[in-house]
């Protein structure tokens, strides 16, 4: 669990090692797709005609980078675990495995793409049987699963789209189990970039994943418990010293200098946010309880540029809650930030806020025109009919439209709106949210939603 003290000492041994042994410790091409392998070996190419090393340096930081299990748990461990691999490696050269095959090449792969086994189990052989070498199974850390950056995610982290990157464990190049959640699971979360001119805010609410078996609160049967810090199979050993403390949450951007800039807090109400420049970024959105051991995680990248102020610009659509009886509906991203939905999942026939934010206006006293509505996903426009949300009758076009007059000021203008879930089967929805000025192109975002029993 001392990670960052790890990476420390590996990274001192490897300074004093031989160039060429560091140097094949340090690669990450085993653990790469073919396409990733290729990136890397072009900036190895690359900066060995330039005479520099600074370009395979660069896409081999990438990688450990986008490998970080967690950017919430100080360190890398997944990093710390390579090196540890060929540790263990080199310390079984010239030995024999526990089936008696001499440690080659092969099992040094093996080693570094999978880990070693943490214990063996001898099978007795029945009654009679012919003597022989004894029948073993060993046994490795449950759950693995392949947190190394496909290719096409390290070429262009900013590029990746929502829910194309989940940790796998079907066919696998390598396998790595993050002590602190072993079990790390999908995020649950609704995410918004509202632009504003040359600079971007980035919000987050998310939740922790729920156990896959249907428990919502507590480990897995047989997983570990703060009482008993055991890991499944025969052999236990024990977790880490970090397997305590509350439930967090982070909201995390990386640029494309692979600099992080993050923000977190133990408790899970309201949305997290960042203000950054307008550039690309890998956004990750986590959730971590630590005595659970369990944790979720989603990433995609941001693709924005910098704007001139007067360009109108509209933000993502905001799910919120309704706010408390009595009080009035948000009219700033802060008081909106405590009511933001954790997820877009919604119930039918229920209450919903929707809130925006639109930036550039201001310059000139103006109209603005706003339409909104709601449609099965993938239905065609003539498909679109069907009961509104709390208007009209079930023939009726699922649309409301209004016009207020915008902004007196410069700046962000946030807006918001109550609505109500029509009565729909489960399936995926999509709002619509246009807005629209005199003399200005329309501005248009949606916002795919997951109806739900």
């Amino acid at each position: 669990g001392r990670y960052e003290a790890a990476l420390d000492r590996f990274r001192r041994g490897l300074e004093t090692m031989d160039p060429e042994e560091a140097r094949k410790w340090r690669d990450p091409s085993l653990l790469l797709d073919g396409k990733g392998s290729d990136f890397l070996e072009a900036a190895g190419e690359a900066a060995a005609e330039a005479g520099a090393g600074d370009e395979w340096e660069h896409v081999r930081a990438r990688v450990w980078m986008l490998a970080d299990p967690l950017y919430l748990v100080s360190g890398n461990d997944r990093e710390s675990e390579h090196y540890a691999r060929w540790t263990y490696s080199k310390m079984n050269d010239g030995a024999r495995n526990a089936w008696s095959m001499p440690w080659g090449d092969d099992l040094e792969e093996v080693a570094v793409r999978y880990g070693w086994d943490r214990g063996w189990e001898r099978i007795r052989p029945e009654f009679g049987a012919a003597a022989g070498l004894p029948s073993l199974i060993g046994h490795q850390l449950p759950g693995g699963k392949e947190f190394a950056p496909p290719g096409r995610i390290l070429e262009m982290p900013s590029a990746t789209a929502p829910g194309a990157w989940i940790p796998e464990e079907k066919r696998p190049r390598s396998t790595h189990v993050p002590a602190y959640a072993p079990m790390l699971l999908p995020g649950v979360a609704q995410i918004v970039v509202l632009p504003r001119g040359d600079s971007i805010v980035v919000v987050a609410s998310t939740e922790l994943p729920a156990n896959p078996d249907g428990a919502p609160n507590g480990p897995l049967a047989g997983q570990a418990t703060r009482a008993d810090r055991r890991a499944q199979g025969p052999i236990a050993w024990p977790q880490p010293a970090l397997l305590d403390g509350p439930e967090q949450i982070g909201l995390f951007l990386v640029d494309e200098a692979g600099r992080i800039r993050g923000t977190s807090r133990v408790s899970r109400d309201g949305a997290l946010y960042l203000a950054v420049p307008a550039e690309k970024y890998l956004l990750s959105v986590e959730a971590w309880a630590p005595e659970e051991g369990r944790g979720g995680r989603m990433r995609h990248g941001i693709m924005t540029e910098a704007l001139p102020d007067d360009i109108a610009t509209l933000s993502d659509l905001i799910l919120l809650h309704p706010p408390r009886p009595g009080d009035a509906l948000p009219e700033t991203l802060v008081s909106a930030l405590p009511l933001m939905r954790s997820s877009t999942r919604l119930k039918a026939n229920s209450e919903l806020v929707l809130g925006w934010e639109v930036f550039g206006l201001g310059w000139r006293q103006e109209d603005v025109s706003f339409e909104l509505s709601f449609s099965k996903d993938g239905e065609s426009f003539f498909g679109r009919i069907g009961r509104w949300l709390g208007f009209g009758g079930r023939e009726e076009p699922l649309q409301v439209r209004w016009s207020e007059p915008g902004p007196t000021e410069i700046g962000p203008w946030f807006r918001s709106v109550e609505v109500t879930i029509p009565e729909v089967d489960p399936g995926q929805y999509v709002f619509r949210f246009a807005v629209t000025a005199s003399g200005r192109e329309e501005l248009v975002q949606t916002r795919v939603v997951e109806i739900v029993p």
